[in-house]
């Protein structure tokens, strides 16, 4: 009997372990979850939004809420989002009691202007591992330019694109990107702020792209180099993106019809590097 009873909390561990969901991992297994919350940005050009639906679909037949969400918050009409919201709050409901970043992501994302309990849920999932949760943060619930600065710098660091473009442009103008209109200071480094462009431009963010272009072009942070300034404006050109398109046109008046060739191929080895570091859906 005292063999039983012993053996009780082994086996209901045991159970717990089994028995959960399937999204609910440890923060070294969410990159996929990362991926695939980067992948519906609509500043990610390396992703079609065809590819990321088809992956999103997937995942949601499989019970993934952040896919569900990402589904809903970028549904074409009311009727499906409100569909996917529904999916997403049920299949993070016991996640959610549990303290799960990737359920307290999907329960902060749908909290609408309940703005407290929005900031309360996307920060635990930060503070649990669910680094993409990280922008929606910032974006929603910081209101202080230090604080700003060092989340972006935090997010960077751990490889969110949009904080890495943010704040390649804080580095680059001396004042940061998402709170221009504040005036904050802060230190102008090209070097640095290049760095932190072009980290972000290799996972696809357009608007990085475009700095980085132009800082190869101005030679800022960088020697002077027109064809690498070519290669990131073409990677980031598409109907939505003006400044991408403008510099493209000024740059290539600049270049032979031999280096304009070299840029697309550099270009070309980015987006398949791009693409083989995908996770498998």
């Amino acid at each position: 009997m005292n063999t039983v009873r012993r053996s009780l909390p082994n086996l209901l561990a045991f159970a717990i372990l089994f028995f959960a969901p399937s999204y609910a991992k440890p923060a070294d297994k969410l990159k996929p979850l990362d991926e695939l919350r980067w992948a519906s940005d609509s500043s990610n050009v390396f992703w079609s939004k065809a590819e990321w639906q088809a992956w999103a679909k997937k995942e949601a037949a499989q019970g993934q809420p952040v896919a569900m969400t990402e589904l809903g918050l970028h549904a074409d009409d009311d009727k499906e989002r409100e569909m996917w919201k529904g999916r997403a709050l049920a299949a993070a409901k016991t996640g959610l009691s549990a303290g799960d970043p990737v359920a307290r992501f999907v329960a902060g994302s749908w909290a609408g202007m309940n703005i407290p309990e929005r900031c309360a849920q996307l920060k635990a999932a930060v503070d649990g591992g669910f680094k993409r949760a990280s922008y929606s943060y910032i974006l929603f619930c910081v209101k202080e330019d230090l604080e700003l600065l060092k989340l972006h710098r935090l997010g960077a660091e751990a490889g969110e694109p949009n904080s890495q473009a943010a704040l390649g442009g804080c580095h680059g103008d001396g004042r940061c990107t998402l709170r221009v209109e504040s005036g904050t200071n802060f230190p102008a480094d090209a070097a640095e702020s290049l760095r932190w462009l072009l980290k972000a431009s290799e996972q696809g963010n357009q608007y990085a792209m475009v700095d980085a272009g132009r800082a190869y072009r101005k030679g800022n942070g960088t020697p002077r180099d027109p064809v690498e300034a070519y290669k990131w404006f073409w990677l980031a050109q598409n109907p939505g993106n003006a400044d991408a398109l403008s510099a493209l046109k000024e740059v290539t008046l600049e270049l032979t019809s031999d280096q304009i060739a070299d840029a697309r191929k550099r270009a070309d080895a980015i987006r398949a590097a791009a693409k083989a570091r995908r996770p498998k859906p």
